[in-house]
């Protein structure tokens, strides 16, 4: 079994047994969570599917698209991927969640402060 290492310098990394990959590269996700990882095996050809493609047709204003070109960092496919799989997992709900509640926290203690200044 082989697992490609690193897309820049070709290097595999081999393993005895494909369990084996597989628990490398489970390693290998948490280490680095934004690349992607698969088990090429001897005598397969191709990259692995990662689901089904529909083409999609989406419009947007110029600074709209600028916005999104900006934070796709020249991938639009992996980036619109990945803010699709997490608004549909709900991550994206906790996220900001999250945000305006330590946003609601630092005003009460902003708050709290100023009353014991004025005290």
């Amino acid at each position: 079994m082989n697992t490609m290492w690193n897309d820049r310098n070709d290097q595999e990394l081999e393993y005895d047994s494909r369990k084996e990959a597989e628990d490398q590269i489970k390693l290998y996700q948490m280490m680095l969570p934004d690349q992607v990882f698969y088990i090429h095996e001897l005598g397969v050809t191709g990259r692995p599917s990662i689901g089904v493609t529909r083409k999609v047709s989406l419009t947007l204003t110029d600074e709209d698209w600028e916005r999104f070109d900006d934070q796709a960092n020249g991938n639009r496919p992996k980036y619109l991927r990945k803010v699709l799989t997490e608004a549909l997992d709900g991550r994206t709900d906790k996220e900001q969640m999250a945000k305006q509640l330590a946003a609601y926290a630092e005003f009460l203690y902003d708050q709290s402060r100023q009353e014991k200044e004025a005290a």
